[in-house]
């Protein structure tokens, strides 16, 4: 039976990791740099399995930071996902004011023409 990532509790069917006693002590300060409560879950355990690249985001001090700046620039709680919020992702998406083509677009359609008198006066 495939065992669950310990931080993104998905099923470890390749990229397989355990982490002993003395790992674990990493994650368990880099949950507490992080501030997501997961130091609770890895005290007392001797060993964690999960996926090597969970383990490489988790564990990052560049990825600590970049992932507190997100939390901190979106206002939503931390969690320990390293993805940030895309806009892309969000359901509702206004295009007349955040897209750039369809701002051009407007910007062009709401120009009035150029106006000129006609060739046939000029010439009477």
């Amino acid at each position: 039976m495939a065992e669950k990532c310990s931080l993104c509790e998905d099923y470890v069917v390749t990229d397989k990791c355990g982490v002993g006693e003395k790992g674990i002590d990493g994650f368990i300060k880099a949950s507490i740099a992080r501030k997501d409560g997961k130091h609770e879950l890895f005290r007392g355990q001797k060993k964690i399995v999960l996926h090597a690249s969970c383990r490489k985001k988790y564990t990052r001090p560049q990825s600590i930071t970049r992932d507190l700046n997100i939390a901190v620039l979106d206002g939503q709680p931390l969690t320990s996902s390293s993805t940030p919020c895309l806009l892309s992702s969000q359901l509702e998406f206004d295009f007349k004011s955040k897209c750039l083509c369809a701002v051009m677009v407007s910007v062009l359609t709401s120009r009035r023409g150029v106006r000129t008198r006609s060739s046939s006066r000029r010439i009477e």
